[in-house]
């Protein structure tokens, strides 16, 4: 099947009824744009999923060597090993990593997944599973490759590489039931905009509320 090639600025010009000299004023210096012309243009950019890139040739031919890496926290160890894993084997096949963060902030995963294929970012290493419409809609639009980590889904629809952390919490949990505690206190991870941390938390009172026996949790510190 063949790919549908991916949104220019002469598509956004067409959907938006403006010129490309204005599209580009827009997205460069927008308080330069008069409001209701700069909100036809954001529309037509969010509806065709374009992004501005100064690497569309080497994406349009398939040769671009660069993949980026967006993760929730920099300050995370476990992100930092992993990411240095992941930069040692593109080294080895001769690519290039980038690397932004979120902050665990949604929008802002977006404004960095934009940034990263604006510098020629050919294909995207992704942090667990949710994320808003607006960013599910922007990866199948422009076709993204991408791969989801730290995670695992039954969707084979994306590509995965982790495990199921419901699951797994669930089985640690089971295991301190089996040594004879009862009154558990779970330390989590940061749970808003972190799907991961949310699963872990379910996995564990699943097992605990299904114990009996006076099993319960005294509380769930996120840290």
């Amino acid at each position: 099947m063949t790919q549908e090639r991916s949104p220019t600025i002469e598509d956004v010009a067409r959907l938006s009824g403006v010129s490309t000299a204005t599209i580009s004023r827009a997205l460069n210096e927008p308080d330069k744009v008069a409001r209701p012309t700069l909100e036809r243009i954001e529309k037509a950019v969010a509806t065709l999923g374009y992004t501005p890139n100064s690497g569309a040739s080497l994406l349009a031919s398939n040769r671009t060597r660069t993949v980026g890496a967006i993760i929730p926290t920099m300050a995370n160890a476990i992100f930092a090993s992993g990411i240095q894993a992941f930069q040692e084997t593109l080294s080895g096949a001769g690519m290039t990593l980038l690397i932004a963060s979120t902050g665990y902030n949604p929008d802002n995963e977006l404004a960095q997944i934009r940034k990263l294929m604006a510098h020629g970012a050919g294909g995207l290493l992704l942090i667990g599973a949710d994320r808003p419409p607006e960013t599910r809609q922007f990866l199948n639009l422009r076709r993204v490759p991408h791969v989801v980590t730290w995670c695992y889904r039954d969707d084979s629809s994306r590509l995965f590489v982790g495990f199921d952390n419901d699951l797994a919490a669930e089985g640690a949990a089971r295991e301190v039931l089996a040594r004879g505690h009862r009154r558990i206190a779970i330390v989590s991870g940061i749970v808003v905009g972190n799907d991961r941390a949310r699963d872990r938390v379910q996995g564990a009172r699943r097992a605990i509320d299904a114990h009996g026996d006076g099993a319960g949790i005294v509380g769930v510190v996120e840290a």
